[in-house]
């Protein structure tokens, strides 16, 4: 196996600099916990994080040739957001008109993991702080956002809620990500060599908190997500430590404790409000496969199949370049598939990659694709290299087929919560493949649950 070898910065840990990335990770952790809670804090994290990377590359030298594509991709962006502002010159006949400058910061919060990734790699802790703010920003929210203590009234009464969040369907979103990692969390706490005791007591309240709320926000499109995903962190982990030859009797403990939270977490959604709302709406899914679209009725399934079929002539018209940044809007308007009084309350097709065909066309489409193809290709070459450890890798290949499939039925990419945990996710783990001590070796599943290359 060839050696990884990837250099985190032309910035060393001078007196001059290390101000410098201690700010950043400050920017970082703000970000984190701040976005979702306090938004404006939120902007100052991000905003303190640009200028200090800016300056740190203007005249320090920052940069990692390692992050050189997505970099290209994010130039890459800007072109395809001002193509579709000037297509949006187009629409004015259908009422839309378009912002007098381009915006590149719609699709180019996307990259904005790259910045972090620049900076969380000098400190072995960067990483594990900056997942922690994000978690104790997301507990905060039914406190700060929500309704309190009220959340828990409405959830134990089998009604749906959102802890604060836009919707529940973001709630459900975020509290999805928290139960692959807290899966994750377990696997790295079974075999620690310090902290064990901690880790896995987090890993138990992370478990049943996100369990908890994804009984109470009953959104299926990420419970079916969260089950497919969790199921493929259990697969793996399983065949990673036959293939080691360390399925010992704590694995095998481990595997079936994860699998029996994952079919009891099943068995709290097949007996909560979730299930009823499928069985009532099976009735769309059934006129859907005898193609009789325009009969459905306007429930929750049949408003996103209607929108998606109606959508179709229009997103054909203009292929390549879409209809602008307001092109999903305009399709909700202009098609049959809603009646007047709903196309007043729904502005995206609830579909991320529909909604970017509309938006920027397939050329835009073909961006995210490329972004995803990158990180995952980044991710598993970093484990193969010796450098990214089990736990991580498999949270990274569970969080990509979880947010491959909620983002079928929501257009998370889209909106600033999806952006957010994009973000934080994907500059965890990027960090975490960053690193100058890869092995030669191919590492046993022992020796990657336990190591922790950083650069500091």
């Amino acid at each position: 196996m060839q050696k990884e070898t990837t250099s985190t910065s032309n910035i060393r840990t001078s007196d001059c600099c290390n101000p410098l990335t201690w700010f950043s990770l400050a920017c970082c952790i703000t970000y984190a916990f701040s976005e979702l809670l306090f938004p404006g804090l939120g902007k100052v994290g991000e905003a303190g994080l640009l200028s200090v990377t800016l300056i740190s590359f203007v005249f320090f030298g920052l940069r990692n040739p390692a992050l050189l594509t997505p970099f290209i991709l994010l130039g890459v962006s800007v072109l395809v957001q001002v193509t579709a502002w000037t297509v949006s010159f187009r629409v004015r006949e259908y009422g839309f008109e378009p912002e007098t400058t381009p915006r590149i910061d719609l699709l180019g919060k996307w990259f904005l993991f790259l910045f972090f990734a620049l900076w969380l790699p000098r400190k072995s802790s960067g990483v594990p702080m900056m997942w922690a703010a994000s978690i104790i920003g997301f507990f905060l929210m039914p406190w700060t956002k929500g309704l309190g203590i009220r959340e828990l009234q409405l959830a134990i009464n089998n009604q749906r809620i959102d802890v604060g969040t836009m919707n529940a369907q973001h709630a459900a979103m975020f509290s999805g990500i928290l139960l692959l990692g807290s899966l994750s969390l377990f696997i790295r706490s079974s075999t620690a060599v310090t902290h064990k005791k901690i880790l896995t007591g987090l890993a138990t309240f992370t478990t049943l908190a996100s369990i908890t709320l994804l009984y109470a926000t009953q959104t299926r499109g990420v419970w079916l997500g969260t089950a497919i995903a969790s199921t493929s962190i259990i697969a793996l982990y399983l065949y990673f430590s036959l293939k080691n030859k360390s399925f010992d009797a704590p694995s095998k403990l481990l595997i079936t404790f994860m699998a029996t939270l994952i079919i009891t977490a099943c068995l709290i959604a097949i007996n909560s409000n979730l299930n009823n709302r499928i069985d009532k709406e099976s009735r769309s899914l059934t006129l859907a496969l005898q193609g009789k679209i325009e009969e459905m009725p306007l429930d929750s399934t049949g408003i996103r199949l209607r929108s998606w079929y109606f959508a179709l002539p229009f997103l054909s018209e203009r292929p390549w370049l879409g209809w602008g940044p307001d092109g999903s809007k305009l399709i909700i308007q202009e098609s049959n598939a809603l009646p007047p009084d709903l196309k007043l309350q729904f502005g995206h097709l609830h579909n991320t990659y529909l909604d970017i065909v509309a938006q920027y066309g397939l050329f835009g489409l073909a961006l995210y694709l490329a972004l995803l193809g990158w990180l995952i290709l980044r991710i598993i070459k970093a484990f193969r290299a010796g450098v990214l450890p089990l736990s991580a890798y498999l949270f990274g290949i569970a969080f990509f087929i979880y947010w491959t499939i909620v983002n079928m039925f929501e257009s998370y990419m889209l909106f600033s919560s999806g952006k957010y945990a994009f973000t934080v996710v994907y500059a965890g783990l990027i960090s975490l493949t960053i690193s100058s001590s890869a092995t030669n070796q191919r590492p046993t599943t022992h020796h990657l649950l336990n190591q922790g290359n950083y650069e500091s």
